[in-house]
């Protein structure tokens, strides 16, 4: 399992502009879950949020037992309106439709994006290992 934690992710693109993919031909297995967790993530309006390829989103037993996810910060335009959630066979929901699901209930979703004063601080306490940076 992969494991992303305390991290600070501005403008992700690795593959694809999104803040967590897990590309797989299904989810991983119970006790294997992939990890998103107490992230700030910045991205662009209509960027995913969360990409899980193989996964239906509206299967509670794939996404819970494959994936850990919350406590994130995400700054979006249009907040969790506008992130995305891309699923299994083209599935895209908005963040905050994943979050009345019953998925993902703690991250919080902020309408626009932060300045690069508040980037760079954030940058400069996760070096010095200062307190939490969102």
């Amino acid at each position: 399992s992969k494991i992303s934690r305390n991290s600070l992710h501005v403008f992700p693109f690795v593959y694809l502009p999104v803040c967590f993919s897990v590309s797989t031909q299904g989810p991983p297995p119970k006790g294997y879950a992939e990890t998103y967790v107490n992230n700030t993530c910045i991205l662009h309006a209509n960027e995913a949020y969360i990409n899980i390829d193989g996964t239906d989103l509206t299967d509670f037993t794939q996404v819970d037992d494959g994936f850990v996810v919350g406590h994130n910060t995400i700054y979006v335009p249009g907040g969790a309106d506008g992130a995305m959630v891309k699923g299994a066979n083209d599935q895209v929901v908005t963040a905050k439709k994943f979050k009345s699901l019953g998925h993902d209930e703690t991250s919080k979703f902020i309408d626009g994006n932060p300045t690069a004063d508040m980037i760079l601080s954030w940058a400069k306490d996760m070096l010095l290992g200062e307190e939490e940076h969102h």
